[in-house]
């Protein structure tokens, strides 16, 4: 049945016997952990260069290829500029063939790029399987999100839509700490295998049912819905049929709306003002430097006169990001999505400014605690960890319409991952701008200080808000303020 030509759809009960779980809690806890899966090869991906860049600059492990400084630059920046190709593919096959086969889809040039890095034998064939590992995160990050905010109770939905975060800050540590102790190449092969194993698993989950119900498959739908949904559900909350006849009605409403052309559903309010404050959001996200110097970490301890092995404090702040994001897991649950990012944006702020001072003070020989640098680093990325890392992803995969909310993303995190190639070709053109690391620091601060001004002005609370209630707020509104 096409929902979009009946405007007075009701799903009666149907008797479809589905095994029921003990817990749907359980059941969107396992599916979110599954679904995310692929991020720890996505925070894999991006932070590789981190290992393979200064193992290759220092000829370590014996590396059997000379690359040029220009070679070293894209191979640091390529993966961020291939995400966007397959961010803008995860937009449309999210919409036409589903969340989870776009997630599954990821694991082709996921392959291809890990197997050129493995077995290079230049830096071009490096630069290719990082453009292709690129593609595979652009595919797989998105759906991810959307899948979770989609079949996630909006009491719940704040806490599980961190664990693709988690599961990304996993994987830089992984990647840190496999760096550490093994050539590159064989790290290279553990996250193929590792991606392939990611995919499979998925295999198992049920498509979201608001997919579903989009594409007139609510037999189908019904029976993802009593997936999620247990024999105790029903005495506390609305029934099944209720839910579904919501998700129905919603899709109608949507599709009524965008029937007269395609186009103008993408100049609603509902679609454009969301659009330009993630976009914006993403900007102070990327310039503030949370992956500038993630991304670049054993460069950076190097450049703040670093007191500890600059690989070793890489491992320590992966691991202080890991344990950082499940405190944020926990609580992104209790506290507003607002109130988290403009604590992290400030505090983020405070500790470039401090950091900044020392790394002068330590270049201009006037002060030996070289210990201040790197703490006040650490206690930046516990900032970030809690609020301008993870949530403007979540929030990107809330604010969108359901019938445009693949495509709405894919955009939004296009736009992200460009910002991010800007900002991490430029890392060595802005630190000779700004005179250097105190400089580039001090350049942190301002951005993470402008972001905290923005958030209060205009980023809406959508915690504990229904997908429904989000998109009602940007119809008449603006200016969060009163």
């Amino acid at each position: 049945m096409d929902v979009s030509e009946d405007k007075h759809i009701t799903i009666v009960s149907m008797d479809i016997d589905v095994r029921r779980p003990t817990s749907s809690v359980m059941r969107q806890v396992i599916v979110s952990l599954v679904s995310s899966a692929l991020s720890i090869v996505c925070g894999s991906s991006l932070s590789y260069s981190g290992i393979v860049v200064p193992q290759i600059l220092d000829r370590e492990n014996g590396t059997s290829f000379n690359v040029t400084s220009k070679e070293l630059l894209w191979i640091s920046s390529s993966t961020s500029l291939a995400i966007p190709i397959g961010v803008a593919l995860a937009g449309f096959t999210m919409d036409a063939w589903g969340r989870l086969a776009t997630l599954k889809l990821s694991v082709i040039p996921n392959v291809i790029g890990w197997t050129l890095i493995a077995a290079a034998q230049n830096g071009l064939m490096v630069i290719f399987g990082r453009m292709f590992t690129g593609i595979s995160y652009g595919l797989s990050s998105g759906p991810a999100f959307v899948y979770i905010s989609e079949v996630s109770d909006s009491k719940i939905r704040g806490a599980l839509l961190c664990i693709p975060g988690i599961f990304f800050s996993i994987g830089i540590l992984l990647t840190y700490f496999k760096g550490w102790l093994l050539h590159w190449r064989w790290v290279s092969w553990i996250f193929l295998i590792y991606s392939v194993i990611s995919v499979i698993i998925t295999l198992f989950l049920p498509e979201s049912p608001s997919w579903l119900i989009s594409k007139g498959r609510n037999i189908e739908a019904k029976k993802s819905l009593q997936w999620f949904r247990t024999v105790k559900d029903l005495g506390t909350k609305k029934s099944e049929d209720d839910e579904l006849n919501e998700l129905v009605e919603q899709h109608v409403q949507n599709v009524r709306h965008s029937t007269k052309t395609d186009l103008r559903v993408f100049l609603k309010p509902t679609c454009y003002k969301p659009f330009m404050i993630i976009s914006v959001l993403f900007a102070f996200q990327q310039f503030s430097g949370l992956y500038v110097i993630t991304l670049n970490s054993v460069i950076f301890f190097k450049d703040i006169r670093a007191a500890i092995d600059p690989y070793q404090a890489s491992v320590y702040m992966g691991v202080l990001r890991l344990v950082v994001c499940l405190f944020g897991m926990w609580v992104t649950n209790k506290v507003g999505r607002r109130s988290l990012m403009m604590v992290s944006a400030g505090g983020m702020a405070c500790c470039m400014i401090v950091s900044g001072l020392f790394t002068q003070w330590i270049y201009e020989g006037t002060t030996t605690q070289t210990w201040v640098p790197i703490f006040t680093t650490f206690i930046y990325f516990i900032f970030s960890s809690i609020g301008l890392q993870i949530l403007p992803f979540a929030i990107a995969s809330e604010i969108f319409p359901q019938s445009v909310r693949g495509v709405m993303q894919g955009l939004a995190l296009t736009i992200c991952y460009l910002l991010m190639f800007a900002s991490l070709h430029s890392y060595g053109m802005l630190k000779e701008a700004f005179g250097g690391a105190p400089g580039l620091q001090y350049f942190f601060a301002t951005m993470s200080l402008i972001a905290v001004v923005f958030i209060f002005l205009f980023v809406p609370e959508t915690f504990r808000k229904t997908l429904s209630e989000i998109e009602a707020y940007f119809w008449h509104k603006v200016f969060y303020i009163k």
